[in-house]
């Protein structure tokens, strides 16, 4: 979470993988080091896990970032107003108490506009190499 002209952004890369948490599953794994262990020395990539898995979301940094507070929080994955997103990531925003969230990985411009009353804020999908926000 930084501070940037008075508001307190937070940000969330990588994507749910099953072999460490795909929610609504409970996370197979709950850090990287977690993981790296259970991969052995093989899988270990510059002393950390995969390469993969370095954009994997891990549930220690999930719940690190759950306890902190943001006025906008930016994800990849996507809140569950998308039609392939995660109702963990309307959680997550909530307890963060975030007012707008945007995020990527489909890269579409969906107007979530009835969603924000049920999610608890607002959310904006990021277009492939736009962003749009009504007034």
């Amino acid at each position: 979470v930084v501070e940037i002209a008075g508001y307190k952004i937070a940000g969330l890369g990588g994507v749910f993988r099953g072999q460490v948490w795909m929610p609504p599953n409970q996370p197979k794994v709950m850090s990287q080091v977690e993981y790296s262990i259970r991969q052995g020395n093989g899988n270990l990539w510059r002393c950390g896990v995969s390469r993969k898995h370095r954009s994997t979301i891990f549930p220690e940094a999930f719940a690190a970032l759950s306890n902190q507070y943001a006025d906008i929080l930016v994800t990849h994955e996507a809140p569950s107003c998308h039609p392939h997103g995660f109702k963990i990531i309307d959680t997550l925003a909530r307890s963060m108490q975030v007012q707008l969230c945007f995020h990527g990985h489909h890269h579409d411009s969906i107007d979530y506009t009835q969603h924000y009353e049920r999610m608890g804020f607002e959310c904006h999908g990021v277009a492939l190499r736009s962003i749009f926000v009504k007034d």
